[in-house]
């Protein structure tokens, strides 16, 4: 049930389980050139015979040769990263006296640039030729330019470096409390600290690799105990009733309260009287809920007891509305973030997986806080918790900051660059010149299983089963199948078979019966999830949010009718996940190339193109305007337009920017969906044709005085020399309402 259940975990070490390491660079990896027609590699592999560059010397930062200086600061909006932030008043509708705000204990800032190409246009407005003034005399090629490795790679560890974190200290806005009995086994759950961590082994290396100052406090709350918030003084005994899903399953919720206190992280049961005695006063019971949860055709159902800590009643608000989440930051590998390293990395870069073992159930509960988080089993019958449950509002920051420091260790170790998703971990092993380890073709420093020795050492729970340490070319990571050679993404099979079930079940159900907000917001989230390999149905996730809006917040009993519109795209979405798994290549995820590439479209004229220094323009028909199509809808058409012209000119498989000047326009693309049907049927469109081509198309805003653009969407044509042959076939909807000047 944990390495320690004591007022001071850990024990005294003064070596680890691994050797100091050599921290040196990869080699170089020959210049890689994607091929327009096919986007592999044209070179020669690297690997053991590649280029020898000299070590770099021991650091005690991964990435310390190519990071930004400590001392920078952030970017505006950036949380939690280099900031100060004061607290903001907290409600304290039970409190005597409003609690002391708690003291932003920061780490040094770091910073993490984006590698965003600078636009220099020049337009003058009114001039025949005004959209061309001051372009270079160069066609950009249609061909990707040559990647230097070291850039390549100097990318790679600029991607790599983690985002340093400000954590609060809550130590003076504790509301003292005390157990009010005298009997030893009473005194003990009150203080119990249950955990499995080694608050002395973080202690050791945080010290080594000098990371002591970005986690000022995790040693001292491994030890005393995780503050949930700068939480009220608590004045009355408020009892939620559970959920009646913990009746339906009532011994799957029985069996979890007698597990968890087999493993020492509750107490209990004990009558009200009993329960106020030993947290030295009222508490707060929030209800449980019984979350079902679909699996894979012929796997039962998983059945999740949680906490639903943001329940209040008419007068008592919620646990989780005194938290501030502010106070809490996170840190999170998403695939998206995920996909830019994975790009960017050298050849011959593998990986290794490992997941931490009842992640939010490691962190223990500073003892006055204990009574917030009491939850009711039978009626009646109370039970006191020592760990963070999933579900507070603080429980992943304060989870995070353990699992945070654990990669930073990691990193300063030598042991490469380490995402982190909540308890998904994914640690990067790249070639080193003269390696120990020799693995096809490439030779290494990093053995497998390092990374696990460090986390074992430190006391993470690590679950043997879900990650063995093992270095692969391809690995599982936050539910995607990653191939590290071949720079794509997909569905593990078992994923592809649960979400297919998941729709089906929601087709089967409620097509042509009503549903509730939950079924609708369920399957939205399992199909946003799905979108990230299937970008090309991100136009079918608005017909579900659009539907989920409908619904009387407040009444979660209300049920509806699925719209024809989605049971028309749930039916697409099975027709999807009925075949093999799709890939989606992220080769293609580095700084976009800009190739000058302008789009603009007006009311009173038209769509203006300019790609370098040619250009196109297309004319409104009288008739153009119906329900639905505005301004949002025309800049949208002249994106996807722009790419039907890049594909006959034969751009193929790049990171390519455009500038638009009209906001919405730049999210709905970025998104992949809009709310607005004509312009969600452009988006389906443009991502269909991109995704044939392999094109990656980041759009960023220009104001409308900037964009060369602009004059043409309002009917002054540019140089008649460097207009594009246009003889694309529109779709018919846009043949309807534009034509080719």
């Amino acid at each position: 049930g944990g390495r320690s259940c004591s007022q001071a975990t850990g024990r005294s070490r003064t070596t680890g389980p691994f050797v100091t390491p050599l921290l040196r660079r990869a080699p170089p990896a020959p210049p890689v050139v994607l091929l327009a027609a096919e986007g592999r590699p044209s070179s020669s592999r690297g690997g053991r015979n590649a280029t020898r560059r000299s070590r770099s010397p021991p650091t005690a930062s991964y990435v310390a040769s190519q990071g930004t200086p400590r001392s920078a600061t952030t970017s505006p909006g950036r949380l939690g990263f280099g900031t100060e932030e004061s607290s903001t008043s907290r409600r304290s509708e039970e409190a005597s006296s409003k609690p002391t705000p708690p003291t932003r204990r920061c780490a040094s800032p770091g910073t993490q640039s984006a590698q965003t190409p600078d636009v220099a246009t020049t337009s003058t407005r009114g001039c025949t030729s005004a959209a061309f003034a001051g372009t270079a005399n160069t066609t950009p090629s249609p061909a990707p330019a040559e990647t230097s490795a070291d850039a390549t790679f100097a990318q790679f560890e600029r991607l790599a470096s983690p985002q340093k974190l400000c954590y609060s200290d809550f130590s003076n806005t504790i509301v003292p409390r005390y157990c009010r009995s005298n009997q030893p086994e009473d005194i003990e759950i009150f203080n119990r600290i249950c955990t499995p961590y080694d608050a002395n082994a973080f202690d050791e290396l945080l010290n080594k690799f000098e990371l002591t100052n970005d986690y000022p406090n995790l040693v001292y709350n491994l030890r005393t105990g995780f503050p949930i918030g700068n939480m009220p003084r608590l004045n009355s005994t408020v009892i939620i009733p559970n959920h009646p899903s913990c009746m339906l399953y009532k011994q799957a919720v029985d069996d979890y309260l007698l597990g968890e206190r087999n493993a020492g992280r509750m107490s209990g049961p004990y009558t009200r009287e009993r329960v106020e005695e030993i947290l030295g006063g009222p508490f707060f019971a929030s209800p449980l809920i019984v979350s079902v949860q679909t699996q894979a055709p012929g796997t039962p159902d998983k059945l999740r007891i949680c906490r639903h800590l943001s329940k209040g009643t008419k007068v008592d608000s919620s646990v989780n509305s005194y938290i501030e989440k502010e106070s809490f930051p996170t840190r999170f590998d998403t695939a998206l973030r995920v996909a830019d390293i994975i790009s960017a990395a050298p050849p011959g870069t593998q990986a290794c997986t490992l997941d931490i073992e009842k992640f939010h159930r490691t962190i223990p509960v500073v003892p006055p806080h204990k009574c917030w988080l009491v939850v009711q089993g039978d009626p009646g019958e109370f039970w006191i918790e020592h760990n963070v449950p999933f579900g507070c509002a603080s429980a992943s920051s304060n989870s995070g900051m353990v699992a945070n420091a654990g990669v930073d260790i990691i990193q300063a170790s030598g042991a490469g660059p380490t995402m982190k998703y909540e308890d998904d971990l994914k640690n990067l092993r790249v070639p080193v010149a003269e390696g120990r380890i020799e693995d096809s073709g490439y030779t290494y420093d990093v053995p497998s299983g390092r990374v696990a020795d460090i986390l074992t050492y430190l006391g993470f729970p690590i679950n043997r089963e879900k990650g063995d340490g093992v270095y692969r070319p391809v690995v599982e990571f936050i539910g995607f199948l990653w191939d590290i050679p071949r720079k794509v993404v997909s569905l593990p099979e078992r994923k592809r078979s649960k979400f297919l079930r998941r729709v089906r079940d929601f087709l089967d159900a409620f097509d042509g019966k009503r549903c509730s907000r939950r079924d609708v917001e369920r399957i939205h989230g399992s199909m946003c999830h799905v979108s990230f390999v299937h970008i090309d149905g991100r136009s079918r996730l608005p017909s579900l949010s659009n539907f989920a809006a409908t619904f009387d917040g407040r009444d979660p009993k209300t049920a509806h009718y699925p719209p024809t519109s989605v049971v028309s795209d749930l039916k697409w979405w099975a027709g999807c996940l009925e075949m093999a798994p799709r890939e989606r290549s992220i080769r293609n995820r580095g700084p976009p190339m800009d190739h000058r590439i302008f789009v603009d479209a007006s009311t009173s004229w038209g769509i203006g193109i300019v790609i370098g220094e040619r250009w196109a323009a297309l004319r409104l028909r009288e008739d153009w305007k119906v329900k639905g199509r505005d301004i949002c809808w025309l800049e949208t058409v002249a994106v996807e337009i722009l790419v039907y012209l890049l594909d006959s000119l034969g751009y193929r498989d790049q990171h390519i920017l455009i500038h638009s000047d009209n906001k919405g326009t730049v999210g709905s693309i970025t998104k992949g969906r809009s709310r607005n049907y004509h312009i969600n049927h452009s988006v389906r469109r443009l991502y269909d044709l991109v995704l044939a081509v392999g094109l990656t198309p980041t759009l960023e805003y220009i104001e409308s005085e900037k964009n060369p653009a602009d004059p043409l969407s309002r009917g002054l044509p540019g140089p008649p020399g460097k207009k594009l042959v246009t003889d694309i076939r529109l779709p018919p909807d846009i043949d309807k309402a534009l034509y080719f000047l």
